[in-house]
């Protein structure tokens, strides 16, 4: 009750009322009603509802800070579900590298992977982990060699040709490089 004293419009505590009674589809209306989608924005996110917020957002309003934390979150919620290649759109679009080498390599998409070393700057965290993924053993040259994507993008593609590639490790030639 006293929260609602505070709120001075009308359609505010109604749509209050509403969230306390569980009708949030009644509540956020209200919020629309009254030109506050911020506030329905708000709601759903509290509720967890991100396919909700999606639609929210895309039809106006918010910004693109959390419209990226929403893909994040409708990725996540397909990786715990385990729907891999439904999560792939959602992170591509909030541009989450990590979450996409997760997915690739589960899907085991070295194709898809591969492109995506081309885009990761050298000397970036996320190449040493495709690395160490696809092959642990020769993950170790790599950290050594100074054009890191050059390497992962090799490592990707033998990894594609042929897994039984890396049976003889004494095939890669590892160039000179300084030390650090």
């Amino acid at each position: 009750m006293k929260r609602l004293r505070i709120l001075h419009d009308k359609m505010k505590q109604r749509a209050e009322v509403a969230v306390y009674f569980k009708r949030y589809d009644e509540a956020e209306a209200l919020y629309r009603e009254i030109d506050r989608k911020d506030l329905a924005i708000e709601l759903r996110i509290r509720l967890g509802q991100w396919f909700r917020v999606l639609q929210l957002l895309q039809s106006g309003g918010g910004s693109d800070e959390l419209l990226t934390l929403t893909r994040n979150k409708i990725g996540d919620h397909f990786v715990d579900r385990q729907k891999w290649t439904k999560a792939v759109p959602y992170y591509k679009q909030a541009k989450n590298t990590t979450a996409l080498v997760k997915v690739y390599y589960v899907l085991e998409d070295y194709t898809s992977l591969q492109k995506l070393v081309s885009s990761i700057p050298d000397g970036s965290e996320i190449l040493m982990e495709i690395a160490e993924k696809v092959n642990p053993d020769v993950a170790v040259v790599f950290k050594i060699a100074p054009e890191f994507t050059f390497y992962v993008d090799l490592l990707l593609t033998t990894h594609t040709l042929s897994s039984s590639y890396y049976s003889d490790l004494s095939r890669y030639t590892v160039p000179k490089c300084r030390t650090w």
